[in-house]
């Protein structure tokens, strides 16, 4: 590997997130993950919330590239603002509407 590809490689990430930090417009997201998740993960919290800030931050490269590249959306960014453990929450439920409003 060159130099050059060395720096570009330590760089180009980098400047992903300097682009990234210079939106300004926070969508803040309520992410619920229930007892499926948690058992995915074995229970393990601090891994859920390492996995949803991984997943939000690939969903912010999905939408900077897209709908939220150009002006007027140039400055909007998903954030997390609280996530929550929902323990046996509407066992049984396929009716959308009932956890939406769970939600609201």
């Amino acid at each position: 590997m060159s130099d050059w590809s060395l720096i570009l490689s330590i760089l180009l990430p980098l400047l992903g997130q300097v682009v990234r930090s210079s939106r300004t417009q926070a969508c803040m997201m309520l992410v619920g993950v229930d007892d499926t998740v948690v058992k995915l993960f074995d229970n393990d919290e601090k891994l859920i919330k390492t996995k949803v800030a991984k997943y939000v931050e690939k969903l912010n490269e999905i939408y900077e590239s897209s709908i939220l590249e150009y002006p007027p959306n140039d400055n909007i960014y998903f954030q997390i603002k609280e996530l929550r453990i929902l323990r046996n929450f509407l066992p049984g439920c396929e009716n959308k509407a009932v956890v939406l409003n769970e939600f609201s």
